[in-house]
């Protein structure tokens, strides 16, 4: 049996998934825009990165460019 679907995001192009009403940020790194996730709903303020490997590449750069000690 074959179901088709006629709803109203078929009659407007729309997708099922989209979610335009989420918050976005800009990341920190790489300056592209990430949306909220459910699991960033406690700590929301705090997220800067929108990814594990922009996290790792941020504090990478940290530990790069630090002054070398004095001896």
């Amino acid at each position: 049996m074959r179901f088709i679907f006629t709803g109203i995001f078929a009659q407007t192009g729309a997708s099922m998934h989209k979610k335009p009403y989420l918050e976005e940020k800009i990341c920190c790194v790489c300056q592209r825009p990430f949306a909220w996730r459910k699991k960033w709903c406690l700590v929301w303020d705090e997220v800067k990165y929108c990814s594990q490997a922009c996290r790792r590449q941020r504090q990478g750069n940290r530990n790069n460019h630090q002054a070398p000690s004095a001896k």
